[in-house]
Order: C-alpha cells, then structure tokens, then sequence
C-alpha cells in the first residue's frame, strides 16, 4: 500500500519503520530539518520537508494516490486538520493521534464524523485498555468501537442467576445490545485440563456458570443488560504508579468498573492538579516511584494484587516493579515505551508488560485493509473471531432485503450500523443503505462469505 505518514516524532519513526518492513510504499513529511535529514538517513522511505498544513506539500507527496495518511505528530489539533485536509484532497483512508481528553469527549462530539476521519488513535487509551486485560479480571473491558459510540462490556459468570440456563432468545434482551461472544472452559477429553473455547452465540445458546460474555451495544443500555446477571461483589485495590496520562487514563476505566484505585505521583505539583482532575475517581498520594521499600511498609498497599507502574520513564517503572516483585507484591505490570526491551525484561521475571508503540503498530495494522474492508481487529474478542468494518456497496444484498432474508455467514454477527454521524444497532428487519458502514464480529474463515454479501453481486 501507499502511505503517508505525517510527523517523523518518536513515534511516527516507529510506524514507518514497521511499514517498511511490511513492505509499504512509505513517504513522510515532517517540518523540522534536522529531523528531515535524520529520517532520510536512516529510513527507506522518502521524507518530504514542510508543513502537511499546506496543500501544496500534500500535493508534492502525491496525497491523492495515497492509500493511507496517518497523522502522528505530537499535536493532536495539528493531526485532526491534517488529517481531513488529507481526505479532502484524496487520501483513500486517514487516521489521526489524538489525545485522552478528546478521545473520551466523542460522546459529546463526533471529531472523526465531522472532520471525515476514519480512526482515532489514541496511545493513552490503547496502553490503558492493554493494561486492564492484562489485570485478567472480570468486568474488565471498557472499549468502544463504531467511531467510539458502541461499547464493549465483559462479564464473567461467577455466580447462578436467572439469565443462567436459558436461551438467548428468551432473555428479551433490549434490541439496542448484542451478546457477541462468549469464552467458556470445558474439560478436556482423556485429560484433567480444561479447554477454553471462543464462540459468537446464537439464539438457542444458554450461558452458564464460569462463562465470560461479551455484552455490546449503545452505552445507555448496557448498565441495564449488566443488571440481568446480578455479577456483584467486592473489588480489589489497584496500584498505579505515575501520573502519566495512561495512568490518568487507566485510573478511570478502573474507576469505572468499581475497583480501588489509589495513584502515586512524585510531582507535588502534578499531584495537586491530579487531585483535582481524579477528584472522586481515585486517591491521589504523593510518593516517588524509586523509594519502593518505604512505600510498601505500608502493609495495605503491600497487600495488593496489581501494582501498575505507568510513569514516563521506562527505567523508574522496570527498577519500581522488580523490587516491588522483590517485597513481596503478587502481581507487576510495567509500562515499557522501548518495545526491545521486551525479550531482557522476561529474563528478570517482568512478564507482565506493555508497550505503546507496539500497540499503535497493532492498531494501523488493523487499518491496512483494500476493499469494502476498512478495519479488521483479531485481537478485540480472541479465538479466531475478527471484528470487522465494511463499506455497504451499490446493489448489495443489504439493500435489497431485510437483514433476516440476507444469504450471509449465520455465525457472523451485525453489531452497529453507521449511517452518516448516526450509529445504530441494526436490527432483524432492518435494510441497508449504500454508503452505510457496518461493523460486525465473523469468524476469520467466514470473512470472505461476510464480504460477497455487503458488496455488489459479481457479473
């Protein structure tokens, strides 16, 4: 593919280089001169000196031609408006960095519908929600797809409830929310393990005790479906070291889901801003992060089960979780920019990591997609199942019938329909637009059957 990259920063260097080794056509613009000539000398791309502000320097990186422009300077303004100009002039597919704060208001305002925008990266979001399914906890996911207005919500099954035993069909599920997946353990044949096993239900599926459920739909209705399976009970503390903005991220989706958060920032001044931003949403200490063993003498904090060191500096999180594993904490997760540490943190017992570019590097892999395809995730739900966003072509099926009569995969499942700034779960009886975007779960082998029927039948 053909791709641009704006902004040669540390981390747009970063998704070049991944590029390039997938063999792209990569070129980059980037204004800073001194960093023109450090990218030219050690990237196999072209670099382009100037702003992406400017048509014309667009237009010198052939923007037309291209099939995908990613914005990733530091300036989440700057990439929003580099970004749509980039679609306005005729980049096939863009994608811009933003920050925290306004990825988190797109429920107030749609930037990516109204700037024409087809993805929001955001590393905060990305590294905290990363973070949370490393925690392996029930009630963990707080994601969002479909432009960030249909949400995702897990659930494991730890106790009987009426909603146990009983087919789907029958639960009277309001028509705004899907059970898209369910993870359930089954004993092996001739063996004492168990097997765990990923499936997309359908109406006749019963759920059953120890099941973990994918519950998505609109947010406003999916606190009521939760109710239905009455899940309650007490929430450990969490940790965080650092009030970086994934930390600050982080500390809010925990928040969200009832644990108890409590972060550490070294900063006094830092502290006292975040003590009033997190006011309500978590206990806001000031402490350093290298002066562990004085922390931990605090047997309450020595006694959680996740310590989450999410600082700015990779060596204060590595040197932080090793002596925080030393006395006796149960459970580490270190936040590590510099993805090659990887393979030497696993050799001092930091297993538990995450790093942010690799994440990005996930996420805009999941946007080299041609086709009605504009976006295929495989790691959002696991066990071969893809989440998936297609283009609804001239004369598809989709247009033509009711969603029921349409010939299509029978284990994929349609979760959101974007029609315009309007999102919405498809239902039954529903039929489609051209233009439309649908967003759906399928499995990987199923893709191809689920593509014939969005796209127009072939002569």
């Amino acid at each position: 593919m053909k791709i641009l990259i704006i902004g040669g920063g540390v981390i747009g260097k970063a998704i070049a280089e991944f590029l390039i080794n997938k063999k792209h056509a990569v070129k980059v613009i980037e204004k800073d001169p001194d960093k023109c000539k450090q990218l030219g000398e050690q990237l196999d791309a072209a670099v382009i000196e100037g702003s992406a502000l400017s048509p014309s320097v667009l237009d010198d990186a052939n923007i037309g031609d291209t099939d995908l422009c990613l914005s990733l300077t530091g300036n989440a303004e700057l990439n929003i408006v580099t970004a749509s100009l980039a679609k306005g002039m005729g980049a096939k597919r863009v994608a811009a960095r933003v920050y925290a704060d306004i990825f988190n208001g797109m429920g107030d305002f749609d930037f990516a519908s109204h700037f024409k925008i087809d993805r929001l990266l955001c590393v905060e979001h990305l590294t905290a929600t990363a973070m949370v399914r490393k925690m392996g906890e029930p009630v963990i996911m707080n994601d969002h797809i479909a432009r960030d207005r249909i949400k995702v919500q897990d659930i494991t099954i730890t106790k009987e409830t009426k909603a146990c035993g009983v087919p789907l069909r029958e639960l009277m599920l309001p028509s705004e929310v899907r059970i898209g997946a369910i993870r359930r353990k089954t004993a092996a044949k001739d063996s004492m393990e168990s097997i765990e096993e990923t499936f997309i239900p359908n109406a006749d599926t019963e759920i059953t005790l120890g099941d973990q459920i994918t519950i998505i739909g609109l947010p406003k209705w999916i606190e009521a479906v939760e109710k239905r399976f009455e899940q309650t009970g007490s929430k450990q503390s969490v940790t965080i070291i650092g009030g970086s903005r994934s930390g600050v991220c982080l500390a809010k989706i925990l928040k969200a889901q009832r644990y108890q958060v409590r972060l550490l920032e070294k900063e006094e001044r830092r502290a006292n801003a975040l003590s009033k931003k997190l006011a309500g949403t978590c206990e806001i200490l000031r402490a350093d992060a290298r002066r562990v063993e004085s922390l931990l003498n605090d047997a309450e904090v020595r006694e959680e089960t996740i310590f989450i060191a999410a600082t700015d500096d990779d060596e204060d999180n590595v040197m932080t979780c090793l002596e925080a594993g030393q006395l006796g904490v149960k459970r580490t997760i270190t936040l590590i920019r510099h993805s090659d540490y990887a393979s030497v943190l696993k050799k001092l017992g930091l297993n538990e990591t995450v790093s942010p570019y690799h994440l990005v590097q996930q996420e805009v892999e999941s946007l080299l997609q041609t086709g009605p395809v504009r976006y295929k995730n495989s790691d959002a739900v696991g066990g071969g199942i893809l989440l998936v966003e297609l283009d609804v072509g001239e004369n598809s099926p989709l247009t033509q019938k009711q969603l029921k009569d349409v010939d299509r995969p029978k284990d994929s499942l349609l979760i959101a329909r974007i029609r315009g700034n309007a999102i919405a779960v498809p239902g039954a009886g529903d039929t489609l637009e051209t233009g439309d975007i649908i967003v759906a779960l399928v499995y990987e082998k199923d893709l191809p059957a689920l593509i014939d029927a969005v796209t127009a039948p072939k002569k």
